[in-house]
């Protein structure tokens, strides 16, 4: 029964801290459950139960609640706390991240700049290398030709070991190097190669260019003979393609503007491949491709000819044409600008992108179009380039190709955004002009 009594005060207890009861309202329920006021046990209950001193009880209730609250809160604080530490280390190691980011940028950017600050430092050693050759020139009259030699000798030296050997003229930006070894003439350009990625055997385009080879290379070497000794010659680029004697090109595929040849040269009987004299008068003559020689290498600073825009990926030169042609005739002028050049194809995204880049340089008002080498001329709906290889990228505008009014040639039209379109061959009528400008593409030159 005393336990009873026990679990009755502590709800009382309860409710009267929490204001809903008092002691009587449980006395109450007392006789309820247990008796009447007359039940002489009871009686003696209720007056043990009311002679209690609830104080006490309320006392370390209150301070237990007041305990578990305090808990509550500093358990919250703690809480808080441990979040901000892990937001602060969370920003802490971020910045930490974009400070080494920020740190290996700069670096980067130094290490850039310093690279290009040694170039240029280099390369302003070289120019200032030729500029005093000229200035020792005019200087040096009056001097024997013997000292005056000696002292271009030594000067030349000095500029080709802070060039690896080679030696820059500054008029084209063509670098020059002579291997001293003695190889075929398929050899030879096989050692250029090997000797830089951008170097081949050595072209000649006009008399200016002669004379750098003559003065910079050619007068300070001796020999006897006039074709027996392989030292009186060196292999340059120019090959016989046909054998006719008559289809001499550079193997840079620069075309050939520009002859020097020996009286009755080139002569044909087998001689096919192209040497310079290193003895005056310094003119040229056809030898057999076998013969061995030293050899002259040439290496460009841009593997493009003047006015074509070099595309780093592939290697490969592009040309825009200004004048209104057919897509026959602009076929013909691509072709007849330089060896292996024709009417542009395009193999990936970024090339014609990089194409399109260029015909809005020179976009205006009176340009409608710019062929390209795509066609369907043999068979419908089948479109190649012009080396027979099928389309296989292509960026047609919408709706197109429609062959509307027999179209089998392929243009970048600009009423289309310079996507692709097709347009009849001869161009005429179509928006109400005639003939369009084109794109011509050929390989790098080296």
């Amino acid at each position: 029964m005393r336990e009873f009594l026990w679990i009755i005060l502590f709800f009382s207890v309860f409710n009267k801290l929490k204001g809903n009861a008092n002691i009587d309202d449980h006395l109450d329920l007392f006789d309820s459950i247990f008796g009447t006021p007359d039940d002489e046990e009871v009686q003696r209950n209720k007056m043990h139960l009311c002679s209690c001193d609830t104080s006490k009880l309320e006392d370390q209730l209150n301070k237990t609640i007041e305990k578990m609250t305090n808990m509550e809160k500093t358990i919250q604080i703690e809480n808080d706390n441990l979040k901000k530490e892990m937001e602060n280390m969370s920003t802490k190691h971020q910045e930490k991240m974009t400070n080494m980011e920020k740190t290996i940028q700069i670096e980067n950017d130094n290490l850039k700049k310093e690279m290009e600050n040694i170039c240029t430092k280099h390369q302003e050693k070289i120019t200032n290398m030729e500029k005093s050759i000229q200035r020792l020139s005019e200087l040096t009259i009056g001097i024997s030709a013997e000292e005056y030699n000696k002292l271009n000798d030594v000067v030349k030296a000095i500029v080709a070991k802070l060039s690896g050997g080679w030696i820059r003229n500054p008029d084209t930006g063509f670098s020059y190097i002579i291997i001293e070894q003695d190889l075929t003439w398929d050899e030879a350009r096989s050692a250029c190669r090997n000797k830089d990625e951008r170097a081949d055997l050595a072209f000649i385009r006009n008399q200016r260019e002669q004379e750098f080879i003559i003065t910079n290379f050619l007068q300070s070497r001796s020999c006897s003979g006039r074709f027996s000794n392989n030292g009186c010659g060196i292999w340059i680029g120019l090959r016989d393609t046909v054998g006719d004697n008559q289809n001499y090109e550079w193997s840079a595929k620069f075309p050939v503007t520009y002859t020097n040849w020996l009286p009755g040269e080139p002569n044909g009987r087998q001689e096919r491949c192209g040497a310079q004299q290193t003895v005056s008068p310094y003119k040229w003559w056809d030898a057999p491709c076998s013969a061995t020689r030293p050899v002259l290498c040439v290496k460009t600073e841009n593997s493009c000819l003047e006015g074509w825009s070099h595309y780093p990926p592939t290697g490969s030169c592009f040309k825009t044409l200004d004048e209104k042609l057919d897509w026959r005739e602009a076929k013909t002028t691509c072709a007849a600008m330089a060896r292996g050049a024709s009417l542009a194809s395009i193999a990936t995204r970024d090339e014609n992108n990089f194409v399109i880049d260029l015909i809005k340089k020179v976009d205006d008002n009176e340009k409608i179009g710019f062929w390209m080498g795509a066609n369907d001329i043999e068979r419908e709906g089948l479109y190649v380039w012009l080396d027979g290889s099928e389309v296989t990228f292509t960026a047609w505008s919408g709706g197109q190709p429609d062959n509307y009014k027999n179209e089998d040639c392929i243009h970048w039209g600009k009423a289309f955004s310079y996507m692709w379109n097709d347009a009849p061959c001869d161009g005429s009528g179509w928006d109400g002009q005639n003939g369009m400008s084109a794109v011509c593409k050929m390989p790098g030159l080296l």
